[in-house]
């Protein structure tokens, strides 16, 4: 990692992508700015109607209302998989330790403290 106090790094079968925070947004790696799509690859669905990012996610979801045919660029199970990535890092800086996620049954392996702080106790008759 970079000169930052904390980040994270996710590894897959090709490489591994670096994400960290410094009072703002660090600059991709060239790997990631340079893709090219693979042989048989299929290029993602975007919206492009704004300069800014977010208002194009906002544009992207509105559509897919509208239209009631499609589903939007960044759906639930996309934004379910973004928060998940997004608290296991928080809870990595928390414990101070690294955590491996088993996205199959949705729980850090081998580690009770970590699983227990992914949710909050349950108060009867309001139980998932």
């Amino acid at each position: 990692m970079g000169q930052t106090e904390f980040g994270n790094v996710f590894w897959g079968d090709n490489g591994h992508l670096i994400l960290e925070w410094e009072g703002g947004y660090r600059p991709a790696n060239p790997e990631a700015v340079n893709f090219q799509l693979p042989p048989g690859g299929q290029e993602v669905y975007r919206t492009d109607e704004y300069e800014d990012f977010n208002m194009n996610h906002k544009a992207d979801w509105f559509k897919s209302i509208r239209d009631g045919h499609l589903r939007p660029a960044v759906d639930i199970e996309i934004g379910h998989r973004t928060a998940t990535l997004c608290n296991l890092g928080n809870l990595s800086y928390i414990l101070g330790r690294k955590l491996v996620w088993n996205g199959e049954k949705q729980e850090v392996a081998g580690d009770e403290q970590a699983n227990r702080l992914l949710s909050r106790p349950q108060r009867y008759p309001y139980v998932l």
